[in-house]
């Protein structure tokens, strides 16, 4: 991972907000993960062009999604939809509306939700399921996996009276006392269809009686097969208070920036590791003048648990603190950290 530095004059901390009953954080936790599973199904379905009604469930309070557009939308603990337009980016407390848009979370409160765990408790176990879900979710981001899930939408799809087409949008070929679907690629091939598949999405299914007498190993696919997934990036954190920045008795000049004496480095997940996952997160950090950091926040996302890493890490750093003029100033720093595998 390598880390880049670029100076600005800083700011102090915001006063940390009371923990959270650790029931209510893990249900703002499980809501993320239901948000995304319902992201999942929306857009699978579009991409089988099934058309059926779709009853969306529930949040974690008992409040139903609300579907505008493309966008999912959580009410939040209180129940209420907001009426204003919410802006990209994370958001404190569990009243606030999440939001799921163009593929990934719009709004979201999982930042401070991670502040709110405690290890051993419910909260930690909603992290972990939550986590779970978050990588299925940029698993699905690869094509190879998509086709996974869509030959499984395929399969219960053909085994439904009065099915038409397949998950790729190719008509349900007739023949018989069979259904058969041309597969990923779209092509019928009549040859094969007394023949053991490969392992291959491209293969044609073929369902008789309701029974699939010839498929594609989907698990035996997904060992066989290169997969990776492509890192989502979060909403950022809000702007950091300025509002009692007091540099004003530093003498005028330029700033030396600060120096990093004692460096903790970001610990890469290995669910992360094992799914193939990197990207660039940049973090902003404010440096005292005793050159610890009292606040970090994140700019550009990468993925969820690569972000909280860069920051868990950041807040451990250590400086040799910014000058102005030979004195000691405060700085607001943005570092860039690259989580790469090797």
């Amino acid at each position: 991972m390598h880390v880049t530095l670029a100076a600005a004059l800083l700011l102090a901390a915001t006063t940390a907000a009371p923990p959270v009953d650790d029931a209510q954080v893990a249900k703002g936790l499980r809501n993320i993960a239901q948000i995304h599973a319902v992201a999942q199904v929306l857009e699978l379905r579009r991409t089988a062009k099934v058309d059926r009604l779709f009853e969306l469930p529930s949040d974690a309070w008992g409040k139903p999604f609300r579907l505008e557009g493309e966008r999912i939308v959580s009410a939040g603990s209180d129940g209420v939809f907001e009426t204003v337009d919410a802006p990209y980016e994370q958001f404190e407390g569990l009243a606030g509306d999440l939001i799921f848009a163009n593929g990934g979370l719009y709004r979201s409160n999982r930042n401070w939700l991670y502040t709110q765990v405690k290890p051993g408790s419910d909260s930690a176990a909603a992290l972990t399921e939550l986590r779970t879900t978050e990588v299925m979710a940029m698993m699905m981001r690869m094509p190879a996996m998509r086709n996974v899930m869509i030959s499984r939408l395929t399969v219960l799809e053909m085994q439904r009276p009065g099915a038409t087409t397949d998950g790729w949008g190719t008509p349900i070929r007739v023949e018989g006392t069979k259904l058969i679907s041309a597969g990923a690629d779209q092509k019928f091939d009549p040859a094969s269809w007394d023949k053991a598949p490969a392992l291959d999405l491209n293969e044609d299914i073929v369902i008789e009686n309701g029974t699939v007498t010839r498929g594609v190993d989907l698990q035996a696919f997904v060992k066989a097969s290169p997969m990776y997934g492509i890192a989502l990036a979060q909403p950022p954190d809000p702007k950091l208070d300025r509002s009692h920045l007091n540099v004003g008795s530093a003498p005028k000049g330029e700033i030396t920036p600060p120096v990093v004496v004692t460096r903790v480095e970001p610990k890469y997940t290995e669910d992360y590791r094992k799914a193939r996952i990197s990207g660039v997160v940049i973090v902003e950090a404010a440096i005292l003048t005793d050159g610890s950091v009292e606040k970090a926040r994140i700019v550009k996302s990468a993925a969820p648990d690569l972000d909280m890493a860069a920051l868990d890490a950041v807040r451990q750093w250590k400086f040799e603190p910014a000058k102005r003029g030979g004195q000691v100033v405060p700085v607001q720093y943005n570092l860039t950290i690259n989580f790469t595998l090797r």
